[in-house]
């Protein structure tokens, strides 16, 4: 299983608006290279982003809630211990983890990769990217885009679930 943790963030360090319930931006530029960095893997996002965005043309999604009987029309509904633990093994699918904060946060660790737009724009929000561990995440590259850097992160101390589940 790979992860893939990709996000769009404001100079600002905001990622959402829960006022909003939406992206406090609309840059197409930047979707678009969503959409070419997300297509053929499986999108994991939280219950809050997916019940804003609702799911997304032509890829699986999975909403993480800690409830597993919670419902989304579109979404295979897990928690994160589900998800982590039932694709332990399977090396060939990826994932591309979508948000919110929280599953930031919390999926960060098993994250291999890190793909982060850095708009060049504050933006009215209170939803904020946790932020990265510069002692185990390590610049790959680097793209100026028109109005966003699109910035790879590899993960030198990425853990797996395997690892966590043979400890016990």
């Amino acid at each position: 299983m790979s992860l893939t943790l990709i996000a769009a963030v404001a100079k600002n360090s905001v990622i959402g608006n829960s006022k909003m319930r939406k992206m406090p931006w609309y840059v197409p530029e930047e979707l678009k290279f969503f959409k070419e960095n997300t297509m053929g893997k499986v999108l994991v996002m939280g219950r809050k982003t997916a019940e804003e965005t609702g799911k997304l043309r032509a890829r699986d999604c999975i909403v993480l809630s800690k409830d597993p009987a919670y419902k989304l029309h579109g979404f295979i509904t897990m928690t994160i211990e589900q998800l982590l633990a039932v694709n332990a093994y399977d090396f060939d699918k990826q994932y591309a983890i979508c948000g919110g904060a929280e599953i930031y946060k919390e999926l960060m660790p098993y994250c291999s990769m890190a793909m982060i737009s850095y708009m060049d724009f504050d933006a009215p929000g209170d939803v904020l990217m946790p932020a990265l561990d510069r002692t185990v995440w390590r610049r790959a590259q680097s793209v100026e885009m028109n109005k966003f850097t699109a910035v790879s992160y590899v993960n030198t101390d990425c853990k797996t679930y395997s690892k966590i589940i043979s400890k016990h």
